[in-house]
């Protein structure tokens, strides 16, 4: 491909290299904020998020298989299924583990291969079984337990199948906890937009780190005067009566302060519910002359990891008595303790 070699090109890739694209940083991974650098390597995301990705989100049944599986490949190295197993899918596992950037996304590519290890796990115990002569009773038992209970499961979770998490991670007392920037992220944008523009003052300022999504969602009801901007923008400064969404699921470090000053700050909020997660609470700013401030120097050289602050934590409790509902309250009422 000649673009390749253009030389506009090139710019843009020194250009991604160097993160100058990137406006906001930090993944929120069990609680701590760590910096989503890839050149962060083992300093950035832990590295051992795709290991726990996959043994939470991974029905136990199938989970064996690929353990089992994988132990049978590495014995029988001169397979094919091996060679994939080995070079398309331990060595990218190793690899992503490395970067200091993890997103769910980015293990798509290796989860066959690591699948192809549960086939093998299969095909390899049908064959010791027939040669052993096991009864058709416990075979048939053996794949309801392998492909009925993963179905029954995931089942469970409807319609809120991202959330899923096996008994290892906890399952519902955990839902959101480890992996909120991409089960939950721009979740509710368009309920937040139907709670704001029947009541948002003509020309308010509505700070969101989601400015995209919800300016799309803003002038699809007819409130283009509604001016959205970036909550991570660190030249914005909140003023009296703007409109201010927290969502624990796009937390970052730009906008940690926003998390330790508002969630304890009192001031007019409603919280926007979907299902069983907290996904963002909406607050009218009261300017009361002692929001802290932050340079991008200190932003920076702030600590990878940061406690959890009491937004992030009601992330963690879901409310299951809604779990097939959506439901949402007037966000400019006093919250009552």
């Amino acid at each position: 491909n000649p673009v390749f070699f253009s030389p506009t090109n090139f710019k843009e890739i020194v250009h991604w290299l160097h993160h100058d694209g990137i406006r906001h940083s930090g993944y929120a991974f069990d609680g701590n904020l760590y910096m989503n650098f890839p050149a962060r390597l083992l300093a950035g995301v832990p590295w051992y998020f795709y290991i726990w990705l996959l043994a939470v989100k991974t029905p136990i049944p199938v989970l064996l298989a690929i353990v089992v599986g994988g132990i049978l490949l590495l014995r029988d190295r001169r397979t094919l299924a091996s060679c994939f197993f080995l070079g398309f899918g331990v060595l990218q596992l190793a690899a992503l583990s490395i970067s200091g950037a993890k997103w769910i996304r980015y293990s798509l590519s290796m989860l066959p291969f690591l699948f192809l290890a549960a086939g093998y796990a299969v095909e390899k115990i049908w064959q010791y079984a027939r040669r052993r002569e096991v009864s058709l009773v416990a075979a048939g038992m053996a794949a309801i337990i392998l492909f009925a209970w993963p179905l029954i499961e995931t089942r469970a979770w409807a319609p809120y199948y991202p959330f899923y998490l096996n008994s290892i991670g906890g399952g519902t007392k955990n839902i959101a906890r480890y992996f909120a920037p991409d089960e939950v992220s721009e979740f509710d944008t368009r309920e937040v937009a139907q709670q704001i523009c029947p009541v948002a003052p003509r020309g308010a300022t509505l700070a969101t780190a989601r400015p995209m999504s919800m300016g799309y969602y803003i002038e699809s009801f007819g409130r283009s005067d509604i001016q959205v901007v970036p909550l991570y923008d660190r030249s914005y400064a909140p003023h009296q009566g703007d409109l201010i969404v927290l969502e624990p699921s796009r937390r970052f470090l730009e906008t940690q302060r926003y998390f330790d000053f508002l969630t304890k700050s009192g001031m007019p909020n409603r919280e926007v519910r979907v299902g069983p997660v907290l996904a963002s609470t909406i607050y009218v700013f009261q300017d009361s002359g002692n929001f802290p401030t932050g340079t991008s120097q200190e932003l920076m050289a702030a600590q990878s990891r940061k406690p959890e602050s009491s937004a992030y934590r009601n992330l963690h409790k879901p409310d299951w008595a809604g779990v097939l509902t959506a439901y949402f309250w007037h966000p400019f009422e006093r919250q009552q303790p």
